[in-house]
């Protein structure tokens, strides 16, 4: 090409010139073509062996299904693991015939997919379990069942390498979900087929991502003969700072025993030293939907710097804190007004706020309750812009000075209600003789 052009430069002879610029432009647009159609054949072939849209993070099922999006620093954080087999899709060969799926696509030859999956060669295992993985819901009910026990067989399979167990492991809760939402798995079924699950997650010996898959699986599977292993677990303090373990457990726990894990997940919060461990059991308590989470979230709210995981929680139990407020005889009724300042939207403000001004003034709220709200109010008076400022303070004053026992906080009313007052400003000139 460069000579080409180089010819040209020295050319003077017109009718060569125009010659010449017909061939450059062919010879360009041939360039261009063939640069078209190695990229269409790259893109092409990068498809082929593309991950599968869904992965077995992907735990199909609706009620039946945990999810995985546990919380830690980041509230965006997920407490996930991504396969690696699922980079390892096999090229499909001359030799694999394809059978049309309901989407109008092509699956290769699933018996040979089988034969590879059951292979003595990790690699080829790994790669057809991704393949088979990726069409799970193409497959045929007699397929599926197939899929499901072999995964059963490769997850069970001590001598296998960890890494195709764990890969197995995930894809064999996501196809049990799948066989149940066909009925082709009954609950009885999965648990009994699955309880090796439970060997495996107690196994201190063993990896902790191969642990960590199992605690997953065993709330994702809905197996409660695992629940005694995850409290031995979660009430073992050396496993609350070992991340893969205690978030694991946590989430699998809050599925399978909501009510026994109020107090032993609350125990992980408040004693953990990681992050991490801390997020993820403020989402499990917030997940269970019970207001006696309210006293380990609000008490460990700082506890490890801003850990927003707290206040998401709570945000989930916002609903379950108003419901306390109203009610004069909770146990839990001075940490849902601590609570409170976990809920930020304006109509949750509207809604927590009325009903703080009311426990000021029920005689059936004890005193130290009634301090809590108090000084609740004031603090939420001090965010306000001074005129609303004034008005709450205004507000919240008649009640107060009723009540002896709250003279500390009726003394604090009156002082910032009268300071916030605005009074004349003197003009303090550069000149002091300039002063009035």
């Amino acid at each position: 090409m460069v000579g080409v052009c180089a010819s040209f430069l020295k050319t003077k002879d017109k009718a060569n010139m125009s010659k010449k610029i017909v061939g450059l432009t062919a010879l360009a647009i041939t360039i261009i073509a063939a640069g078209a159609l190695a990229v269409l054949f790259v893109s092409r072939r990068s498809a082929a062996i593309a991950p599968p849209e869904n992965s077995p993070n992907d735990l199909p099922g609706d009620e039946s299904s945990v999810t995985i999006a546990a919380l830690g620093d980041d509230p965006s954080g997920e407490l996930s693991f991504q396969p690696a087999a699922t980079n390892l899709l096999p090229p499909r060969t001359a030799h694999q015939e394809e059978q049309p799926t309901e989407d109008g696509g092509n699956v290769p030859d699933t018996d040979l997919l089988f034969a590879e999956l059951m292979s003595d060669n990790p690699g080829a295992a790994r790669r057809a379990l991704a393949a088979l993985f990726g069409q799970k819901r193409n497959l045929a009910d007699a397929d599926l069942i197939k899929f499901w026990s072999n995964l059963r067989l490769l997850s069970a399979d001590a001598s296998s390498p960890d890494r195709l167990r764990i890969d197995a492991i995930w894809s064999l809760a996501a196809v049990g979900l799948l066989a149940k939402e066909r009925n082709l798995l009954a609950a009885a079924d999965i648990e009994q087929e699955c309880a090796f699950l439970c060997d495996l997650a107690a196994k201190e010996s063993a990896e902790h991502a191969l642990r960590s898959v199992a605690l997953k699986a065993i709330g994702a599977l809905r197996i409660t003969d695992g629940i005694p292993v995850l409290k031995d677990i979660l009430m073992e303090a050396d496993s609350w700072n070992q991340p893969e373990i205690a978030r694991a457990a946590t989430l699998s726990m809050s599925t399978l025993a909501p009510s026994q894990a109020v107090a032993i997940v609350g125990n992980v919060l408040s004693g953990t030293t990681n992050s991490a461990v801390a997020g993820t059991a403020a989402y499990a308590l917030g997940q269970t939907g019970d207001p006696s989470v309210l006293p380990a979230l609000v008490a460990n709210r700082s506890r490890l710097g801003d850990n927003l995981s707290v206040d998401n929680a709570i945000q989930t139990l916002s609903t379950n804190i108003l419901a306390v407020l109203n009610d004069a005889a909770s146990p839990y009724l001075p940490a849902a007004i601590e609570a409170t300042k976990g809920l930020w939207t304006a109509e949750q403000k509207a809604a927590y706020v009325p009903r703080l001004i009311r426990i000021l003034s029920d005689p059936e709220v004890p005193i130290p309750t009634k301090k809590v709200a108090a000084t609740r109010l004031l603090d939420h008076a001090a965010h306000l812009h001074p005129d609303e400022e004034q008005k709450l303070l205004r507000a919240i004053l008649p009640t107060l000075r009723q009540q002896n026992d709250l003279a500390s906080e009726t003394a604090e009313a009156d002082r910032r209600e009268q300071g916030s007052r605005l009074e004349p400003v003197q003009i303090i000139r550069r000149n002091p003789e300039e002063n009035p």
